[in-house]
């Protein structure tokens, strides 16, 4: 780690701060925490059915403390900058009370699911994955949706669950006092829950309404600029119909999002497809490589290739070409017509026989 050849480096400069991740996954933590720090008092009428003795086990010894660990810690961590390193206290916690609570499944599960996501977020604290931007930002930006995927589908759950907690019948008087810091963790977690809620939908209730308002649907059919045209839908409705999901298909390459190029879908025909193509965004390809070199320095050959195959006269370079690449198909549409000289596509009529054709749109089968 952190080797010049390494794929993963380590984080030396201004770690996440504390206010910026609960915006993201504030919503979850209070339900979660609420869930989290009720197992200990969930967990011991089974434990004392099983006649463990709570107080002499270790691991019941370390949950009576975990939570002036974890407050320690987060002071510790907004002192030196890094808010974060609770994290690894928090996972410890959860992972014990997993320990404890194996004679109830689901909650070891949601447990020890949480303690996972709270490592991978103290994970991206420390080490990141070398990209070309040599930043932690693809690194946090894809682990995060995992955790947010993970934290959101447990916090379901813990909300569901200290519902239910409201509902239940009240303990012995000589446990009056516990049983009043239980509800009011349970009663206090659910209102800021709500609370939370009403805010997080503002975004969902505006940008629904927006759509509703774009007649069709616009911006979530999945339509890719390929399929704008009757031609370009009906040539990739033919692909995903008629040619088999290992095959590869040529198609013109240009710059990510179509920067400068009028939306003309470069890499969108392998996109609306699931078909494998011989390059797809040269800058999006160079960033998902940052740590594989060898992979990294076929970028600007390949774009130079597939240029060679859409604009040479020359058929046998064209057709070597082709064959380096286990090329099955290749897609004449707007894009090719727009990025390569007339002369280069009609030779392709002379190396494949056509396999679809409407309007300005021509698929090849190569021979």
């Amino acid at each position: 780690v952190g080797g010049n050849g390494s794929p993963l480096l380590l984080v030396t400069w201004t770690r996440s701060l504390l206010h910026s991740f609960l915006v993201i996954f504030g919503l979850f933590l209070v339900p979660l925490l609420a869930y989290v720090f009720a197992q200990r008092r969930a967990a011991q009428p089974a434990n004392l059915a099983l006649g463990i003795a709570r107080t002499g086990a270790r691991p019941v010894s370390f949950a009576v403390a975990a939570p002036w660990l974890i407050g320690g810690t987060l002071l510790v961590g907004l002192a030196i900058g890094f808010p974060l390193l609770a994290l690894v206290p928090l996972a410890l916690y959860a992972i014990s009370l997993a320990l404890e609570n194996v004679q109830r499944p689901a909650a070891a599960f949601v447990l020890w699911a949480f303690a996972l996501a709270c490592l991978v977020c103290f994970g991206t604290e420390i080490v990141y994955l070398r990209d070309v931007f040599n930043s932690r930002m693809n690194t946090i930006f894809k682990f995060y949706y995992q955790v947010w995927l993970i934290w959101g589908v447990l916090a379901g759950y813990a909300v569901w669950w200290l519902l239910a907690a409201r509902t239940e019948n009240r303990e012995a008087k000589t446990e009056k006092r516990t049983n009043a810091l239980h509800r009011f963790l349970v009663l206090g977690s659910l209102v800021l829950f709500g609370v939370l809620l009403a805010g997080a939908l503002v975004y969902p209730w505006m940008t629904a309404g927006k759509l509703l308002r774009e007649a069709p649907w616009v911006g979530i059919a999945g339509v890719t600029p390929r399929e704008k045209t009757p031609d370009g839908a009906a040539a990739i409705a033919w692909l995903r119909a008629n040619v088999p999901s290992d095959n590869v298909v040529l198609e013109a390459v240009g710059g990510s999002y179509d920067n400068g190029y009028s939306g003309l879908g470069f890499g969108q025909v392998s996109g609306s497809t699931g078909l494998a193509t011989v390059l797809g965004w040269p800058g999006h390809e160079d960033q998902w490589r940052g740590g594989d070199p060898g992979a990294r320095a076929q970028i600007e050959p390949r774009k130079a290739d597939v240029t060679t195959i859409y604009s040479t006269t020359d058929t046998v370079q064209a057709t070597d070409l082709l064959q380096k690449y286990s090329v099955d198909y290749i897609y004449v549409g707007e894009a090719e017509r727009a990025t390569y000289p007339a002369e280069g596509l009609a030779k392709l009529a002379q190396l494949a026989d056509i396999a679809f054709q409407q309007g300005d749109v021509i698929v090849y089968k190569v021979r």
